[in-house]
């Protein structure tokens, strides 16, 4: 599941990659937890990898669909930023990404959305017809971080609605 920025350009500028520092991811995966309403106490952190922009955005389209886009120019409009895969049990960030930039943390918030819904599957993801619509609740509490910290991007009802659809093969 991919967080998809259209609004935001030139966000994957070439800089030093920057990891959250654990504490603070702690804190952003307190907040995640108190949204889904479960318990993160005993909860390990999860695993991170950083892969370059294309890597990621592979991992989100597949290469066929990402050679479209490249060729169609799509990427500018809609990069991604972060991906959990819950089928590699792993949170993607792009390498270059300064995820300690205030304004980055509700992209951090969005994705340990995510692992605590794998974490705690039973709860989630046992729920839901398609992955897709997990994003409908990671987007909501990726929302409430962005206004409670005045820092982010808060996205509007027709995109997570969008965003958050099953596919009808899937």
């Amino acid at each position: 599941i991919i967080l998809l920025l259209g609004i935001i350009a030139g966000l994957c500028s070439p800089v030093h990659a920057k990891p959250p520092d654990p504490e603070r991811l702690r804190f952003l995966m307190k907040f995640a937890a108190e949204g889904l309403e479960v318990n993160a106490d005993e909860v390990p952190l999860p695993r991170i990898v950083y892969l370059s922009n294309e890597e990621l955005q592979e991992h989100y389209l597949g290469s066929s669909i990402l050679s479209y886009a490249v060729r169609k120019n799509i990427l500018k409009i809609v990069p991604g930023l972060a991906l959990y895969s819950f089928y590699r049990e792993v949170m993607e960030l792009i390498e270059g990404v300064d995820y300690t930039d205030p304004d980055k943390e509700y992209i951090l918030v969005h994705e340990l959305v995510h692992y605590l819904q794998l974490v705690y599957r039973k709860l989630h993801l046992d729920k839901v017809r398609c992955l897709r619509e997990t994003e409908r609740v990671a987007y909501r509490i990726g929302n409430l971080w962005a206004l409670a910290t005045g820092h982010g991007h808060v996205y509007n009802g027709a995109t997570i609605f969008h965003r958050s659809q099953c596919f009808d093969d899937e």
